[in-house]
């Protein structure tokens, strides 16, 4: 295997600073700002179809509003898909940073729609990050010192392994949550690159009453495992991503 371009690397509260329970609380009283993934709904509707029949419409995959009873489905798995609820929340918010001389300079902008062009999985299926996304920007108020500090951390420890100190670093801001015995996942795409130079491909900051969830990384193979764990609270990995060999 060739070597990784950057190391893959476990961080936690303590490595960048943080108040981990002060965070877990700020962040539980702003929960009902997170909106439903409603992209993810649609993919999660549209899986569960696809087990049954083949989906010839393209329009299908990129209108989220979709009408599933327009087309020839079996009564039963209609009242499956139109029961669908969403299982993710999310926020999002971009910013700029600039390390000169070891100052740390940010600014946010607006992180208008989302988008993957060079998003990649590991089979042929539809990949519904290359469409345009629109995500609510997160609240001013919880753009403060600790998203800051992660934010410099973050930067820092990349910007010295690679030598570069200028970066646009787009945040997501997901609470993911099980009901009634579904699964969740945060890489719904299965094996996958999401198509940035670099991630942070979670920063966990509140898991509870969650059976297993672990983080795999693969080789370029998509099969050889070459790290795996299960992150705990105040947990994150940072890894390279686009054109790497994981």
């Amino acid at each position: 295997m060739s070597k990784v371009a950057f190391p893959i690397t476990i961080v936690d509260h303590i490595d960048i600073g943080l108040n981990l329970e002060k965070i877990q609380n700020k962040l539980q009283s702003y929960y009902d700002e997170y909106e439903d993934d409603l992209y993810l709904l649609h993919k999660n509707k549209i899986d569960y179809i696809s087990k049954f029949t083949k989906i010839h419409n393209d329009e299908i995959y990129k209108n989220i509003n979709f009408d599933f009873s327009s087309i020839n489905l079996d009564s039963n798995i209609l009242k499956v898909v139109l029961s669908f609820k969403p299982n993710r929340k999310r926020l999002i918010s971009k910013y700029i940073i600039d390390i000169k001389n070891e100052n740390f300079k940010i600014e946010r902008i607006s992180a208008n729609n989302f988008l993957q062009p060079l998003a990649f999985v590991s089979d042929e299926k539809f990949d519904y990050r290359k469409n345009e996304r629109k995500f609510k920007e997160l609240p001013d108020n919880l753009f403060d010192d600790d998203l800051r500090s992660m934010l410099k951390f973050v930067s820092f420890k990349i910007g010295r392994y690679t030598k570069k100190y200028k970066f646009a670093i787009t945040a997501h801001h997901t609470l993911i949550f099980c009901e009634n015995g579904r699964k969740s996942t945060n890489s719904p795409e299965g094996i996958h690159q999401d198509g940035m130079d670099f991630i942070m491909s979670a920063f966990v900051i509140n898991r509870q009453n969650i059976n297993g969830a672990k983080s795999i990384i693969y080789a370029n193979d998509k099969k050889q495992k070459i790290f795996e764990t299960i992150l705990k609270n105040d947990q994150g990995i940072i890894q390279s991503d686009l054109n790497s060999k994981l």
